[in-house]
């Protein structure tokens, strides 16, 4: 059948709502048929699918496989055809692939494009929309009478036909409520640079309105593994050509109902496609990790629960007790969970219980009943609280702090997560793919303690002829305060430093604990921390490290393709808390900024902070001159650290550590800051016992030789063969010492105006790429002309980026405004403190934060409100905005539109907005200076008949003399009428000014003379002095000779 309209069919039968669960397994099967035109026989493109949804998810779920060659006469699975099928043929070729599928066909449009066959024993399909780029369909398992929607598609090859399916995917989405949506198939379209390899690329408009789709449509890219393209046109060379085409997209709902759902992308076999294969939810296991749900912390018995398993008394060391105590609450804090059960089923029950009793105290009005309604409100109350408070822990949401109850917000972020963070399978460095669960974690386990466990080597490291070179060496009385005692206020200010919601450690222990719980547990903790600091031993079950694995690269498949990010224990994290505020007292200098043939040399550290040696770190501290005693604290928390791997929700492994800096630990950035020094002052070194180097040329008066942000190196010398010699050497020489080898993969030269000849030798010579301009560092490109709205795609790209990972936490308008005020509008902040942006970028970004505001997102559609009053909205009264500073006004900061604004107008630069707004009308100050009204104010009279006689007639001499306006009326309405007239700062306009505020100085010294010493000058005299000045002023500005001489004339002389 076909539908009218797609907004009459999607999710929707009848009037009827697709109840949620759907359970038992489905089976589907997809063709796609090329257009008719085709001359030469037409290709039919099989799609496999098994078990669409399956609650027991012990199978794969469904495949979607294009294009692979049928074997055998008759398959036990669908495969690819190729043959020339025309509608008369259709049944024909069905009888021959799956008799027992029922099927589903368009031949309405020009050619069967999409072919659907399912399993009918088990699913019942019923169609609910046809479209030549699409079959929308409603699955009903026929056991469990369970439904979810699917919508397959074959998008066009053109653009144009292509935004009607877009507009159709649209339309589908504004028409499902809450039931799970699954959108797949070829949308022969990318979202960005990165999905194309080869010749050819989508165009930005392609690639733009696939995402603004998507975004509008509230869908989410279903995570998946295996094969990052999906499409090879099968040519060599420079006609190879990769692309990610097909893909799995989900809504909310079906995220609620599977979260942890995702997909791989198997190898293609005999086609050009890749087949899909959803994978189901048996995949992530948990095994018991411990972790403090910070909710137990607000019930009325916390603090007696901590106090009764406290007061026992253990034998050892302090830190030993604390250890011993916080594992035996474990037991208490999981029964107390136990007790309190479901925090989502608790909600449910406390608001039936609810409903129930404010319907009895409806129909019997009775006292006692109003009683139980306040009651059951406040049960009611507290069950929210306490799901919210667990939510938004889990969640991680830091931007959310406060306001009504954010569940649903709470529970898309969770369920967004993990949907990014399941990881599934793992190649291995022979490039064999593990699926199975156990192998996987025995790669990965295997990977990170290769990578930072081992055999630790003892080496014998000596830097001494670097210490001539090395800056900013520890003074006595420096090494003397990092080394002062610990006090207990430092300890308890470390501890509440630890945000609440942050990630636990081995031991499962938030700060929130801490926190909650510091009448009972402070003292033995900081007793605990001071016997750190008083013996420099550190247990190993304090110093033991959780692995948590972020994706580097947007499609993972080796363990080197993470970071392992370290989750420490809270102990651990207030010693290093405490030991990083001593060292930010001696470092603090560390925070700040640092045409003939030449050369950049981008150089990519491998593994970095994972890779420093710990006998070179000893070194390096003991060449900055820290105290032995400080060195012995870094020493023990480095070289104690044991590691285990969080993977899926569970804990795999155990091993201890020999070398690297932990990602996590508060203690590390500055530790890889004096590494990274000792490079500088290496490399600084070696240049200046070789005469053969030669700096670059722009670098030649400063000697810069390089620029270096954590691990992000940029290299600059001349591009000679003994340049670029030197600096290969001093890399392997801190390789050889440090353990930072360079990757070579991701290293780049850059040469501008090199010999062939000799460029290539120098390429040769250090391995690396050749890189041309622009290339990313610190997150901008670096590029020698002006910039174009080409080089800010990533720009518009983050801005993007950030709004799809809002569009599902159902913002209001005021949210969405707070976000663009406190987000979006200061992205571009960093890249315009660098580049000038085009004009066309800054138009860009408000069309996008406009279409925010008013839609929820960036794609079609109309603002409610024009954009005028939504910046009268913002600003309100103007006292929160800075005048000249924040970005008010569609043209951005005044100050830089406008930069001689302040001077002109008299206003600070941190004027706010306020100063220049009263009741909704602009009020601006007059262009004098302000201590001119202040004195006019208080400018008695000095003719006491005629109160301006006196100055009337001064500014009659001086109007006689030069060209000097003034009106007849007041000094007051005279300044008013000056302000509007002397606006320019042209010299005349200058003068004038300065005239008028001369005129009133020296009427005020005359007006003193005359009132304190009796002594008193003629009017002419006055004039003269005030012109006098004024052609003094003229001759003292920085312009040509003649100007001044041309103006002094003006004004009389």
């Amino acid at each position: 059948m076909k539908a009218d309209k797609p907004s009459e069919v999607a999710g929707m039968k009848n009037g009827n709502k697709i109840p949620h669960e759907l359970k038992a397994p489905t089976t589907t099967t997809l063709i796609e048929a090329d257009k008719p035109h085709s001359s030469k026989g037409k290709e039919i493109t099989l799609y496999n699918a098994f078990d669409v949804l399956n609650a027991d998810c012990s199978n794969p779920d469904l495949e979607y496989n294009g294009d692979e060659d049928i074997s055998g006469p008759k398959p036990s699975s669908p495969q690819r055809v190729e043959t020339r099928v025309n509608i008369a043929n259709v049944q024909q070729v069905r009888s021959k692939l799956l008799t027992s599928w029922s099927w589903f066909n368009d031949y309405n449009g020009p050619a069967g494009r999409i072919w659907l066959a399912w399993f009918n024993m088990e699913i019942d399909v019923e169609i609910l929309w046809v479209d030549i780029q699409i079959i929308h369909c409603q699955a009903t398992n026929k056991r469990t009478h369970s439904k979810c929607l699917i919508s397959v598609l074959y998008g066009d090859c053109d653009l144009i036909p292509r935004r009607n399916l877009w507009a159709t995917i649209c339309n589908l989405a504004d028409n499902i409520l809450d039931e799970p949506w699954l959108v797949l198939g070829d949308f022969n379209a990318v979202i960005d640079d990165s999905e194309v390899i080869g010749r050819a690329a989508d165009t930005s408009a392609s690639m733009t309105e696939f995402r603004n789709c998507i975004m509008e449509s509230d869908l989410i890219h279903l995570p998946f593994t295996g094969c990052h393209y999906t499409l090879h046109n099968c040519s060599e060379g420079s006609r190879s050509l990769w692309k990610r085409l097909d893909r799995m997209l989900v809504n909310e709902a079906w995220l609620d109902k599977w979260p942890n759902s995702a997909y791989t992308v198997a190898l293609p076999s005999t086609s050009d496609h890749s087949p899909l294969i959803l994978q189901g939810e048996n995949r992530v296991t948990d095994h018991g990790f411990f972790r403090f749900d910070n909710y137990l912390a607000k019930q009325s018995g916390f603090i007696d629960s901590v106090n009764r398993i406290w007061r026992h008394k253990i034998h050892g060391t302090a830190m030993y007790e604390v250890v011993c105590k916080l594992k035996a609450l474990k037991a208490t804090f999981r029964q107390q969970r136990k007790a309190i059960g479901s925090l989502s089923e608790n909600v449910k029950l406390a608001k039936g219980f609810l409903d129930k009793a404010q319907q009895l105290f409806t129909d019997y009005k009775e006292d006692f009943l109003l009683q139980l309604v306040k009651c059951c409100r406040m049960v009611y109350s507290v069950a929210v609280k306490m799901e919210e408070q667990m939510l938004h822990q889990r969640s991680k949401l830091q931007w959310l702090k406060n306001g009504d109850q954010n569940s649903k917000i709470f529970f898309k972020k969770i369920n967004s997560m993990r949907a990014k963070q399941c990881i599934y399978q793992i190649s291995t460095q022979n490039g064999e793919v593990l699926t199975d669960m156990k192998e996987v974690t025995e790669e990965f386990v295997s990977y990170f303690k290769t990578l930072l466990g081992g055999t630790r080597m003892q080496r014998d490291i000596n830097l001494n002829f670097l210490r001539p070179a090395v800056r900013h060496r520890l003074t006595n009385k420096e090494a003397d305060n990092i080394c002062a005692t610990i006090t207990v206020i430092e300890i308890k200010e470390a501890a509440f430093d630890i945000a609440e919601d942050s990630a636990p450690g081995p031991d499962g222990y938030t700060a929130g604990f801490f926190k909650a719980s510091w009448p009972v547990v402070g003292k033995e903790v900081s007793e605990a921390v001071s016997e750190f600091f008083r013996t420099g031993k550190l247990l190993k079950q304090v110093n033991a490290t959780l692995l948590v694995l972020i994706p580097k690269v947007q499609m993972p498949s080796q363990g080197s393709d993470f970071r392992p990010i370290s989750c420490c224990n809270v102990i651990y994290k207030i010693i290093t808390k405490i030991i990083v505020k001593r060292m930010q007292l001696v470092l603090h200098l560390y925070n700040q900024a640092k045409l003939p043939p030449r050369c950049t040399i981008k150089v990519d550290l491998q593994k970095a902070y994972d890779s420093v040696e710990w006998d070179f770190l000893k070194e390096v501290l003991n060449i900055f001159n820290f105290p032995v005693q400080f060195i012995g604290w870094i020493e023990q928390c480095v070289s104690t650290a044991s590691f285990s791997i969080s993977l899926n929700g569970s804990i795999y492994g155990y091993f201890s550590g020999v070398r690297g800096l932990r990602q996590g630990d508060p203690m590390s950035p500055y530790l890889f800051v004096l590494v990274m020094e000792i490079w500088h002052s290496l490399l600084r070194y070696r240049v200046q016992d070789n005469v053969s180097f030669q700096y670059h040329w722009k670098c030649k008066e400063q000697r810069l030789l390089n620029l270096c942000f954590a691990d992000d190196v940029l290299l600059f010398c001349k591009a000679d063969i003994p340049s670029i010699q030197l600096i290969k050497n001093t890399l392997c020489e801190f390789a050889e010492l440090s353990g930072l080898k360079v990757n070579p993969h991701k290293s780049q030269i850059i040469l501008s105006r090199a010999v062939q000849q000799d460029k290539q030798q120098m390429i040769d010579s250090l391995g690396f790429q050749e890189g041309f301009l622009p290339i990313k560092y610190l997150g901008v490109p670096l590029i020698s002309s002006g910039l174009t709205i080409a080089n800010c795609r990533p720009l518009i790209d983050k801005l993007d980026s950030r709004i799809a990972g809002w569009n599902h936490l159902n913002l209001t308008f005021a949210g969405r405004a707070q976000l663009i005020r406190s987000v979006l509008s200061t992205l571009h902040s960093y890249w315009a403190s660098v580049f000038i942006l085009p004009k066309g970028i800054i138009k860009i970004l408000e069309a996008k934060m406009r279409k925010f505001l008013w839609q929820g997102s960036t794609g079609r559609g109309f603002a409610k409100v024009a954009w005028d009053q939504g910046l009268q909205y913002r600003v309100g009264d103007g006292c929160t905005f800075r005048l000249w500073q924040d970005i008010w006004h569609e043209q951005g900061p005044l100050c830089i539109s406008f930069p001689r604004g302040p001077t002109v107008t008299g206003l600070p630069l941190d004027a706010h907005l306020s100063e220049v707004l009263l009741h909704d009308q602009w009020v601006w100050p007059t262009l004098t200076d302000p201590d001119i009204n202040e004195i006019v104010s208080h400018l008695p009279p000095i003719c006491t008949n005629n109160p301006d006689k006196y100055s009337r007639r001064c500014l009659n001499v001086i109007q006689r003399e030069v060209r000097f306006h003034w009106p007849k009326e007041g000094w007051q309405q005279g300044i008013t009428w000056a302000s509007k007239r002397w606006r320019s700062p042209h010299l005349i306009n200058a003068a004038s000014r300065a005239l008028l505020a001369a005129l009133v100085y020296h009427l005020w010294i005359e007006r003193n003379n005359r009132k304190y010493t009796d002594t008193g000058s003629a009017a002419e005299s006055v004039a003269k002095w005030v012109m006098e000045d004024i052609r003094l002023r003229i001759m003292s500005e920085e312009t040509s000779l003649s100007f001044k001489l041309e103006h002094c004339i003006e004004l009389g002389k």
